[in-house]
């Protein structure tokens, strides 16, 4: 019954990033020469040449998945364009009870704000959540962006780059957005930061207030003060930062696995 799961969760993996590679994908390559193929190197867009804390002994890629010769291994690389975003929501409908995105925050490698917008509101708000999302009615009242709008801009500049964040189901979801798994890092769903809540043994997320408080030691959606967008995107950053290079390389046998049952599949169709 468990091979028979993991055998599920690995088709439909297959099935996802064959999807995005499927366009003159040459899987019969040995993987040497196949991933700066499928994944070449990305040109410097939203980070600078000195982002990493330290580059000593490391021949950095310029991509994720271009293979490092001396070590034989992948990491995502100091001048790879990196993302992360963070909503806030405002209430609409009896009591506030539907949540709609009023804004989206777009935080580069170095910390520095590259998206920052209110979203106009296509409903009647009933609840601004200020206690929590630090939106008012000014805010909303000043809003020229339509969703859609935002989603199309959005997408354009997650294009090509990995997306880091905690829990970013749910904000990809709000904004109807799909990014691929392999060039996705959340914070909830790396093994390392979850723990256990039961007997059972099942590793759960972990809020971010408590990750960003024990690994960072820092303070974040502070009790009684408005939630920080941009504070959420770089402490899950940072968190990202830390253990970027263990992280990666377990990233890596993923995509390797993933590949390697692709050509099963193909030789067996």
């Amino acid at each position: 019954k468990s091979r028979s799961l993991v055998s599920t969760i690995w088709r439909k993996k297959i099935k996802e990033m064959s999807r995005y590679l499927r366009a003159a994908t040459p899987l019969c390559l040995p993987m040497k020469v196949l991933a700066p193929l499928l994944f070449p190197p990305i040109p410097i867009l939203l980070v600078a040449e000195d982002a990493a804390p330290s580059q000593k002994g490391e021949e950095n890629s310029i991509a994720f998945f271009q293979q490092s010769g001396r070590r034989g291994r992948t990491f995502l690389g100091t001048a790879s364009p990196v993302c992360r975003f963070g909503l806030r929501m405002v209430g609409t409908g009896y009591r506030g009870n539907k949540s709609s995105v009023a804004r989206v925050t777009l935080v580069g490698w170095n910390g520095e704000t590259i998206y920052d917008e209110f979203i106009r509101q296509d409903r009647e708000v009933t609840d601004y959540r200020t206690f929590v999302s630090g939106i008012t009615a000014e805010d909303m009242e000043s809003a020229e962006l339509t969703l859609e709008e935002c989603r199309e801009q959005v997408l354009d500049l997650l294009e090509g780059k990995f997306l880091i964040g905690h829990a970013l189901k749910n904000d990809l979801k709000a904004l109807d957005i799909q990014h691929p798994w392999f060039m996705t890092r959340d914070t909830a769903k790396y093994e390392p930061f979850q723990q256990v809540r039961f007997d059972d043994g099942v590793l759960w997320p972990r809020k971010l207030k408590d990750l960003a408080k024990e690994k960072l030691h820092r303070d974040i959606q502070v009790e009684g003060k408005p939630h920080s967008a941009y504070e959420d995107a770089l402490a899950a950053l940072d968190l990202y930062r830390m253990t970027r290079t263990k992280w990666d390389k377990v990233m890596h046998y993923k995509i390797q696995k993933t590949l390697a049952m692709e050509q099963k599949e193909e030789v067996r169709q």
